[in-house]
Parts: structure tokens; sequence; C-alpha cells
């Protein structure tokens, strides 16, 4: 058992409830490096920056192991840096600072942290010297409530270069998480804290449960003297050449099985529908295959117990297509945005699968994509659809739009939710070469839509998000759908049955 899980299972026997907080530093401990360099990028674009200011921050950002005055200098420099821009503008680039940079850089040990504390009904905040600009976006991402941070001083809706107060650094970020323990009736002595910067000392010593998360040396030392949790996140190494190898062989050799079976199919059978289902499988096989990605599936009987089906997956990665073709195997075709049917291979290939394709420039659109899907599913082919609508930036699960639902019940087949667990570990949104590992699938039963109203649906796909969220852990409520537990119900996909 590593650090994390030993943490893991200390909060898993600890106290319940709201009385109970996690507090959490942001930069180095929730997410690697600090969010302040992409911010500082993207302000390049917008506004002309100060050279001396710019060398400031560029300069202080050289220096580990910082002390309270540092990190105040270093906040204060960084607020003169944004002096005149307007606040709409700095919250624009905090949302693309987060979706280009800030979310691929989450630690996956923080977040499970964070989903442990969530499911133990405790409070969870961000505390942080940075600005809201650069913790707020991820702290609504990963549905954390509370966030504690430097403010900064707006004059007509344009930022001053100023800081509000104190640098929630040291001492004052201390008082801020006693403040916060004040409002919310919070017992200190059942809180948890995690931070990684020897400024963060009375931050942590403020709790009863503290946690050094991957320490600068002084911290280190301090936490090792007083008995304190240390907490090592792990980083998933890149793929690095032979990653970049065999993802290279991968779309050669892949391209090459789909033309074949392409082939194959429609001349000796001169059928598109089989030709498609043939490599449909064998390019979703090769192509795992060669990078590296094994996949087990749970509940594999859901697949085959009812089709046609509105097959629904979560969608973190461009890997998550490919596991679908894997587990689905045949008689299934997607919902793609209409952009793609220009992208040269895989355009004419979404094209030959029958996949309906969105115009979202278009009036009537809705209408339209549900009348092609429900013709699709009464001919006999599945729909393949990621109800979150586009890849999510954190394993967090995204609301689920309606329109999946509305096409299942209009046609009256069932939904059939289909749980992708790591695949975003393995190529994250962003990402084009992917790292060795292990996919599971978890297949729950078949929900069937027959009769149902519009309060119906409303309550159906709740039921069936509150199944992804059970299974993902990210929510304590008990699992609504049947699901497959124990050993001896999952099966590796590239393990032959007996």
């Amino acid at each position: 058992m590593n650090d994390v899980d030993q943490r893991l299972e200390e909060i898993e026997q600890g106290a319940s409830g709201p009385r109970t907080a996690a507090m959490f530093d942001f930069d180095g401990t929730v997410i690697r490096g600090y969010s302040v360099e992409a911010f500082l990028r993207r302000r390049l674009r917008a506004l002309p920056v100060d050279p001396h200011l710019l060398a400031g921050v560029v300069l202080s950002r050289l220096r580990t192991d910082w002390s309270e005055t540092d990190v105040s200098k270093f906040v204060r420099t960084v607020a003169k840096a944004l002096a005149g821009m307007p606040e709409q503008t700095a919250e624009k680039i905090a949302g693309q600072v987060l979706e280009r940079d800030i979310a691929a850089r989450l630690f996956p040990d923080a977040w499970r942290l964070i989903l442990a504390h969530r499911r133990k009904g405790h409070l969870v905040a961000l505390v942080s010297a940075a600005t809201r600009f650069q913790v707020a976006p991820m702290a609504a991402e990963l549905g954390v409530d509370h966030v504690l941070c430097t403010k900064l001083v707006t004059r007509n809706g344009v930022l001053t270069g100023t800081v509000d107060g104190e640098v929630v650094t040291g001492w004052a970020k201390e008082e801020a998480l006693r403040k916060f323990a004040a409002r919310h009736d919070v017992d200190l002595a059942a809180s948890y804290a995690y931070a990684d910067d020897a400024a963060d000392v009375p931050f942590l010593d403020a709790v009863g449960h503290p946690c050094a998360v991957n320490p600068q040396p002084r911290l280190h030392q301090v936490a090792k003297e007083r008995q304190w949790s240390i907490c090592r996140f792990r980083v998933a190494s890149g793929p690095g050449l032979p990653g970049l190898a065999r993802t290279v062989s991968a779309y050669g050799a892949t391209g090459a099985a789909m033309a074949s079976a392409l082939a194959v199919g429609m001349g000796v059978n001169r059928d598109r529908r089989q030709a498609v289902d043939l490599a449909q499988g064998t390019v979703a096989d090769l192509a795992l295959a060669l990078t590296g990605v094994t996949v087990t599936v749970r509940g594999e009987h859901h697949l085959w117990a009812r089709r046609p089906a509105v097959f629904l997956f979560n969608h973190r990665s461009s890997l998550d297509l490919l596991v679908v073709l894997k587990v689905l195997r045949r008689h299934l075709t997607s919902l793609a945005k209409k952009e793609l049917k220009w992208f040269p291979g895989f355009g004419q290939f979404l094209w030959l699968s029958d996949a309906v394709f969105i115009d979202r420039s278009g009036p009537g659109t809705a209408g339209k994509v549900i009348t092609e899907a429900v013709e699709r599913l009464q001919r006999g082919v599945s729909l393949a659809i990621a109800p979150e609508g586009s890849r999510s930036l954190t394993p967090r699960l995204g609301r689920f739009h309606r329109g999946p639902f509305v096409i299942a019940m209009a046609a009256g087949v069932p939904v059939i939710p289909l749980v992708i667990r790591d695949t975003g570990t393995l190529l994250p949104k962003g990402a084009h070469v992917p790292r060795r590992g292990h996919v599971e699938v978890v297949v729950g039963a078949p929900v069937e839509t027959t009769g149902w109203q519009q309060d119906g649906l409303e309550r159906g796909a709740a039921r069936v998000r509150d199944f992804y969220l059970e299974v993902l852990g990210q929510q304590p409520a008990p699992c609504p759908i049947p699901r497959e537990t124990g050993s001896g119900q999952a099966r590796d996909l590239d393990t032959p049955t007996s």
C-alpha cells in the first residue's frame, strides 16, 4: 500500500459529515507546476506587458522552496502584470487556460483524495495564494464549492494591478482557513489539509490531519519532525520514442487493415454493412494492440441483451471510440460533427458506417438529427453516443444532454450505459501518443424507454447518470442499475473465451 492509499484508508475510517473540512493548496498540490505561467502566456496575447515586470515574474519562478515573503512578493508582481486588463478578459483567458493547459496538469491522486472526502460528506475547498482567475475554473470543473484565494482590486471592471488585502499565504492562509472554519462550524481537529511548500506550514499546522504533498525540502523536514503524513503524488511518464513508434505503426497498419477489410467485405458479399462491421472490429483490435492498450469488460452479457439500442459512453479521450468499437463489434454507427465528414480517411469511413452528421449551424438541426438517428435504429443499427457531448477536461463526469434519451424514446429502444475507465490517463485530451495501459469497461443493464413521457425521460436520464457516478466512485448514492461484481465477472477482451 502506497502513501496515498494509506491516506485514503485514513479518510475512510475518519469522521463523516460537513463539520470536517478538506483544504487543498492548488499549485503544486492539486496540479503540477504553477498555473500563473499559462495564464501570463495568454495575457501576453491580450495586452502588452511591461518587460521589467515580466522579467520579475520569470526570475521569481526559478526559485524553489519559497518563504511566505517570497510568495507574497511574487503574487504582487503578477498582479502588477495584470494591470489594465478588463475583468471580463481575465475571465475569458481563465477559461482558455483551464481547457488548453491547467486541466491536463491535474494530479490523478489529488482527484482520488478529493473524491474520497466528498464521499464522506466533507466540505472541500481550494486555498491558494493564486487569484480566482487561476483557481476558480478548476474548482468548478472538479465540483469543489469553496475557493479561498488572493483578491485583486478592480475599478470600473478593470484590474488595477494591486492586491485587495493580504496575499493568501503563510499566516494569512492559516487565518483564511480559521475564518472559513468559523463560518461553517468546522471542527479543525477532525479536518485535513494538503500543501507542498514551507510557506504553508501554518496552514497545515491548523488542522488535525495535515499532509505534505510532494514536499519541498524545508516542508519535508518539518513534516518529518512533526510526524505529519507525506504523500508522493505519482506522475505518469510520457510514452517516449517507443510510444511514438507504436503509434506510427498503428496509424499505418490500421489504415491498411481498414482498406483491406472494406475491400473483402464489399468484394465477397457486396454488403456495405458487413464490410463496415468487419472493418470496425479489425481496426479497433489492431490499433489498441499496437499501441499497447488492453481492455477488460464487466457485464458483457448486457451488450447483447437488446439490440438495436442506444449505447452511451463517457468521453475523456480519443481512445474511447476505439474501445467502444472493440466492445460492441458490429451493427453500430454514431453521431458525428459535420466537420468530420471531410476529414481524410476517417470522414469517408464515418459516411460508409452511416453516421448521423450534426450541423450545429443550421435551423431545425435537432429534429433532423433525431429523425435520422431513429431511422438507423429502426433498420437494426445501434447508435453509440457520448451524452456529455464532448470530451471532458478532467475525470469528473460532465452534465448529460437529453438528446440520446430523446432518440431512444422516439425509437422505442433501450439505452445501455458503457462506463469507460482510464482512457483519459492513457491518452489525455490534447495528447496524440497513448501510453501503454489497461482500460476497464463496465456495462449496465438495458434501461427500457418504452412508454417514457417527458417526466419519465428526466428521471430515466438521471438514473442512468447516477449509475456512471456510482461506478466511477463520484457519489455515495447506491447504484440504481444492476452491475457486475466479483473478479469472476470480468473478461479480458484480448483473451479468447474457452
